[in-house]
């Protein structure tokens, strides 16, 4: 038994390994697809096929999920300014402090990996890309197996970690700072990117060997299914939690000139032994903690956001992404996806005290909230 506990602990960690890698640009157009902004394009010079190694292309295919429920139990939004030394900054600005349910209703064990949380004066679901507000753009970076261009068929790439760089005008540009997780390697498949604009798609690129080329118009190859988008009205806060088990920083990175870029409103949580336990077992339900402090009027928020607060109404969006603590099997270079997200869409009406705007007051009137020494689990205990 032990020896397998072992095994599956060892298989689950490759798996997250792999995952982690496909993730790192979904997660980054995500969070940056919140901010308004796209990740960018780097050149490589390319090595001797027979220099390196080329990984192989890895199949997905559906297996088993841990299908989580979340509900947001609690929020706090508070108006700060220059006055209040807990700002820290020179503008008006907001703190907030969200208390997320998540439960595991499935009879597997999951790792809980990201969590999304944006407020808005309102946020509407629909097919097709996430925007923010009416004039938005975007994109969505993805893998395949191949691809015919120009009726060539291409299906081995250099990959270097970066996927295109636009800036406000819709022309491709250098990114302004490196991006800490890249690497370079041969890679079976293509990487492609398509870029949108108030959810129209209006650029096709395809990485050609360490090289982002527009190919739209030339290309035929199948899409991926994107799922469900939102548009946001009013953007007030917004946050990506992350799990990792590695000990890294992104919330600023520099340039090669030495300038720092930050990475705004991105938490991450260390997880692992001695850690937080980011493994929700079956059945088991716990409160996660969102918080942080947001400028009012900056690039990363809106300077309506206390008009928002002031009517009394707020809509929130939160996801998560898990995968089920699952047997691995990598077969004929195919494995099983057990990831899956759960996101919550509701409006909440608040509750105002002073600079304090509060959902659900009769939970802060009958417990008290205890955090655990990350700041990422809550602990309600009756006063």
């Amino acid at each position: 038994m032990e020896q397998k506990c072992s095994a599956t602990r060892a298989n689950k960690h490759f798996l997250e390994n792999i995952i982690r890698e496909k993730m790192k640009a979904s997660l980054k157009l995500l969070a940056i697809a919140l901010t308004g902004l796209i990740t960018g394009i780097a050149f490589a010079t390319p090595l001797m096929i027979s220099e390196l190694e080329i990984r192989p292309y890895i199949r997905h295919i559906q297996g088993p999920t841990a299908d989580f429920e979340i509900e947001v139990i609690f929020a706090n939004f508070t108006i700060l300014d220059q006055t209040q030394p807990a700002s820290n900054v020179d503008d008006l600005s907001l703190s907030f402090q969200i208390l997320l349910r998540v439960t595991n209703p499935s009879d597997l064990g999951a790792t809980l990996l990201h969590v999304m949380f944006v407020a808005a004066e309102e946020i509407k679901s629909h097919s097709g890309f996430p925007l923010i507000g009416t004039n938005s753009s975007g994109g969505w970076g993805w893998e395949a197996e191949g691809a015919w261009v120009d009726g060539k068929w291409y299906n081995l790439t250099w990959v270097n970690g970066t996927y295109p760089y636009f800036d406000r005008d819709g022309n491709m540009v250098p990114p302004p700072f490196e991006i800490p997780w890249q690497t370079s390697y041969w890679m079976e498949g293509v990487q492609l990117y398509q870029r949108h604009v108030n959810g129209t798609i209006v650029g096709t690129y395809m990485n050609m060997n360490g090289t982002w080329v527009d190919v739209t118009g030339r290309i035929e190859v199948e899409e991926p299914d994107r799922g469900s988008g939102f548009s946001i009205k009013n953007d007030v806060v917004h946050q990506m939690r992350i799990f990792q088990d590695e000990v890294l920083d992104y919330s600023e990175s520099s340039d090669s000139d030495g300038n720092v870029h930050h990475i705004p409103q991105t938490v991450r949580v260390m997880t692992g032994e001695g850690y937080f336990n980011n493994l929700w077992e079956p059945g088991e339900s716990r409160i996660i903690l969102l918080e942080g402090i947001q400028e009012i009027g900056s690039l990363w928020s809106n300077s309506d956001a206390v008009e928002v607060l002031n009517s009394g109404s707020i809509t929130l969006r939160t996801t998560t992404f898990n995968i089920a603590d699952n047997d691995f099997e990598l077969v004929n270079n195919t494995v099983k996806d057990s990831w899956s997200y759960a996101t919550e869409l509701k409006t909440i009406t608040l509750s105002r005290e002073g600079d304090y705007y509060i959902f659900n007051i009769g939970l802060l009137e009958t417990y008290s909230f205890k955090f655990d020494q990350w700041n990422a689990e809550v602990f309600l205990e009756p006063r």
